[in-house]
C-alpha cells in the first residue's frame, strides 16, 4: 500500500503543474492580442477643435428678483 501523505503530494504537484502550464498559455494567448485603444470611443461623437462651443447671452436678471419686501 502506498502512504496517504505521499498521494496527496504526488496530486497537488500534479494540479500545481497543471496550473502552471495553464497560467503560462493563457499569458502568452494575451500579449498576441494587440491593443485597440479606441475600441471605448466608437459610439461617441468627436468633437471639432475648431468650432467653439455655444454660449447664451448674458443679459440683467429680472425685475422681481431685487424687490425687496
Amino acid at each position: 500500500m502506498v502512504e496517504m501523505n505521499l498521494v496527496i503530494y504526488a496530486l497537488s504537484g500534479v494540479s500545481v503543474a497543471l496550473a502552471l502550464i495553464l497560467s503560462t498559455r493563457l499569458m502568452k494567448r494575451r500579449k498576441s492580442k494587440p491593443e485597440n485603444i479606441w475600441s471605448d470611443l466608437e459610439g461617441f461623437p468627436v468633437m471639432s477643435r475648431t468650432k467653439a462651443p455655444v454660449r447664451q447671452t448674458m443679459r440683467p436678471p429680472q425685475p422681481h428678483m431685487f424687490s425687496q419686501r
